[in-house]
């Protein structure tokens, strides 16, 4: 047994390196802000070819970073019209790591609030629909989001790979998808989404072998009609099928956006 709990501990610190090393998958903008509160390593920004955009789409990364699927998915979705800013969410979760969690959590939800305002001056979208994605921890994030952030004209949520459970820290055990966090200060995804207001729409994209798919079910049954679930076909957990992921995730973005037309 001994053995079992040494090589879980060894595999798990292997893939914590790796996700740091892993420099061919690091993301880059490709647009230049004016703002200079928008030019920070861990924000990551991509604009269509004309402003104002048909909506913003703040997009937080997951364990690993925001890395070079995530840019390749903001890329297809600024070809579209939407503008995107990225968001490493691990320096953010790093924020205050050791205060209460109420002092914390309000700290990064301020934090966010300047982020997102901030990403809707630089595109000029002030007056456009707002949507909040993520993927894997980054999808809970974006849902803890969606009911702890000021955030105008928020028309919805595109939660990507998300766990019925979320916290807002990166853990060795996110990175391996080792379980779902239970710690003190964690939260279920489909009581949040319960408690969002009724025009809140919610996308669930989902790769058909996902371990964490069971974790749909409750998210449906908590959202009811307003929310949506978009399979990608041949995708596990990490969405590695980019090429097909796209397209799915730019029609649950479309459907978000819809809402806010009506």
């Amino acid at each position: 047994m001994r053995w079992r709990v040494v090589a879980g501990i060894a595999a798990i610190a292997v893939i914590a390196v790796v996700a740091v090393v892993w420099p061919r998958q690091r993301a880059h903008s490709t647009y230049t802000p004016k703002s200079a509160a928008l030019r920070r390593p861990d924000i990551f920004l991509y604009a269509p070819r004309s402003l104002p955009p048909t909506a913003l789409v703040f997009f937080f990364g997951n364990d690993i970073g925001f890395w070079q699927a995530h840019q390749e998915i903001a890329e297809f979705l600024a070809d579209n019209g939407y503008a995107v800013a990225g968001l490493n969410v691990r320096p953010l979760v790093a924020t205050l790591p050791d205060a209460p969690s109420g002092t914390r959590d309000s700290a990064i939800a301020r934090s966010l609030e300047g982020l997102i305002a901030e990403s809707r001056a630089e595109f000029q979208a002030s007056d456009k629909p707002l949507v909040l994605m993520g993927h894997s921890l980054g999808a809970e994030i974006a849902v803890w989001a969606a009911a702890n952030v000021r955030a105008p004209g928020l028309a919805g949520v595109v939660a990507i790979s998300t766990r019925s459970r979320g916290h807002l820290r990166a853990t060795l055990a996110d990175i391996a998808n080792k379980g779902e966090p239970t710690e003190p200060g964690s939260f279920s995804v489909p009581e949040i989404v319960r408690s969002l207001p009724a025009n809140v729409r919610i996308a669930l994209v989902r790769g058909d072998h996902d371990k964490f798919r069971s974790a749909d079910a409750a998210i449906v049954a908590a959202g009811g009609s307003r929310v949506e679930r978009m399979i990608v076909p041949f995708a596990s957990h990490s969405l590695k099928s980019v090429f097909v992921a796209r397209y799915i995730i730019r029609r649950a973005v479309g459907w978000v956006v819809a809402r806010a037309s009506k």
